[in-house]
């Protein structure tokens, strides 16, 4: 993984956050409307930086980086509004915002 240094940040545009289902180890984002419906999976709240497929830098690619795992949605939440203010103050105007 890349460090996420100010100079690397120019290439996200947005922080995403979803919840994660862990079934031993296999993991997959769901709906926060699906929590509570997998009760032999562990749920945990992730951290996504969204690369910006309109740079050159990524090569069209619009996808997502995991950058953090959180035990509760609070915490995830709190480090995803940090998150935002150093983004938004590393690429200005194409800031998308937070997806959650």
């Amino acid at each position: 993984m890349e460090e996420f240094t100010p100079a690397y940040l120019f290439r996200y545009n947005a922080v995403e956050l979803h919840p994660v289902a862990d079934w031993d180890g296999i993991c997959e984002p769901i709906s926060p409307a699906d929590i509570g419906k997998f009760p032999d999976a562990a749920i945990y709240w992730s951290v996504y930086l969204h690369y910006d497929n309109t740079l050159p830098e990524n090569e069209d690619f619009g996808g997502v980086q995991c950058v953090a795992d959180f035990p509760t949605e609070a915490l995830a939440e709190a480090y995803a509004r940090n998150l935002e203010i150093l983004l938004r103050a590393a690429v200005g105007t194409r800031f998308h915002g937070m997806n959650w």
